[in-house]
């Protein structure tokens, strides 16, 4: 409909019929997973009038090029995928008034969709099985425990030498080609006043010229007294990894009344990285991924539907009710039904009363 708000519903020959909507919309295309979510507003005058919208979809901004994909009587469309490649799409739109006017097209909008959520967790797990933290994971376990064993036996006789100082410390360094090698452990016994703290702090660290790559890892427990009363206490572990200032790690601290566990990393996985290598659960960039749940009771603030939402007894037209992303709704009660086609009510004999739509 070409008409403005002054000569909107005026009507005339060849123009707007009286009633008919503006075309004052704006269009919008925003990538989805596994498809597109095409959505419009309706125009500003008359809005009401509109029967249906037209959408046409094309792979070049020339809308000769374009074809038609649906007509849709609400303001919004998902165009699902039909291809695993990733390609842009530019969208139209006509709006058709109840009587029977056809607006001037309206767009384009384009956008790209994204891959669906089951290949977003293949490549996700994937790139995880492929990074050094899965590999280090998968290493000779029986030949790290030796190496730990002997470790631990050295630091027995080191501590066992040092007793008398409540303080035993263990350096090895060395130099290569540039490259200067450190292991570092220290272990303290400290009493100061009515404060006492025992700690160890373990570090593994590369220096090459202004490089550093570093590993440490801190346990540490303290309690500090008031007279006979203790004032606080706590127990703390942490391990952190540092290269070239960027610092992340993970730790757990309880100080008598609550204990809090954090991450501090870009991308948090929980999975096996054998048998199918499946993640199930991946946090990257603030952004959680889940193959499956089962939530008890949850409160969702903004909810996007990547396909359809539907109950655990759902049956199509038996029982239940399903909700898709395209706007398909079907509610299945003892008493009434409702489909996108009909809706129908029943008495309790079980016989159809009232019937609206498809007869």
């Amino acid at each position: 409909m070409s008409c403005s708000t002054d000569t909107c519903g005026v009507g005339g020959w060849g123009g707007p019929k009286p009633g008919d909507p503006d075309n004052n919309s704006i269009l919008t295309a925003t990538p989805a997973f596994g498809g597109i979510d095409v959505a419009w507003t309706l125009p500003t005058t008359n809005p009401h009038a509109v029967a249906f919208t037209t959408l046409y979809r094309g792979i070049l901004s020339d809308f000769n090029s374009a074809i038609q994909i649906a007509q849709v009587a609400g303001d919004q469309y998902y165009d699902k995928s039909q291809t695993p490649q990733l390609i842009q799409y530019y969208y139209w739109i006509r709006f058709t008034s109840i009587n029977g006017t056809v607006g001037e097209l309206i767009g384009p909008a384009s956008a790209v969709a994204r891959p669906t959520i089951d290949v977003v967790l293949e490549q996700l797990a994937g790139r995880i099985d492929a990074g050094a933290l899965s590999q280090a994971l998968k290493a000779d376990i029986d030949r790290s425990q030796l190496n730990f064993a002997a470790l631990q036996e050295e630091i027995a006789n080191r501590t066992a030498a040092n007793a008398a100082y409540g303080t035993a410390l263990e350096q090895v360094q060395a130099g290569m080609e540039q490259v200067i090698g450190l292991i570092n452990q220290e272990i303290a016994i400290r009493q100061e006043g009515e404060s006492a703290l025992a700690s160890q702090v373990n570090t593994v660290a590369l220096v090459s010229q202004n490089n550093l790559a570093a590993v440490q890892t801190t346990l540490q427990t303290n309690i500090t007294s008031v007279g006979n009363t203790v004032s606080q206490i706590g127990a703390l572990y942490t391990a952190k990894v540092t290269v070239n200032g960027l610092i992340g790690g993970f730790g757990i601290y309880n100080d008598g009344t609550e204990v809090q566990a954090g991450f501090d990393v870009d991308t948090f996985w929980i999975g096996r990285t054998s048998a199918d290598k499946v993640k199930p659960f991946i946090i990257e960039n603030g952004v959680v991924y889940m193959s499956s749940a089962v939530i008890k009771d949850g409160t969702i603030g903004i909810a996007k539907i990547a396909d359809s939402i539907q109950s655990t007894n759902y049956s199509s037209g038996l029982a239940g009710w399903k909700l898709t992303k395209a706007g398909t709704l079907e509610l299945n009660g003892t008493r009434m039904q409702i489909t996108n086609s009909v809706i129908s009510v029943r008495d309790d004999a079980g016989v159809e009363r009232v019937r609206i739509g498809t007869l």
